[in-house]
């Protein structure tokens, strides 16, 4: 099963940042686009995104792990 298969994660912004565009997931998780380009209904999959984790207490720190933006859709609600 590739990642194209499995259910996307879906996200919403909360904010940004001289770092970057910060995100949070269902679960709470904070993530970070360091791309600034944000979601787009010309790439509505989060394509053109460069998403990693990050700190929710300290987003303009240094990024952590990279993510496949692919497995990420971008939502207004949860």
């Amino acid at each position: 099963m590739d990642t194209t298969d499995k259910p996307k994660i879906k996200i919403k912004a909360v904010g940004d940042t001289v770092s970057g565009i910060v995100y949070v997931t269902e679960k709470g998780s904070y993530l970070i686009d360091v791309n600034f380009r944000g979601y787009n209904d010309k790439h509505p999959d989060c394509s053109t995104m460069d998403l990693h984790a990050c700190c929710p207490n300290e987003p303009d720190g240094e990024p952590d792990y990279r993510l496949k933006s692919e497995r990420f859709i971008v939502v207004d609600e949860f």
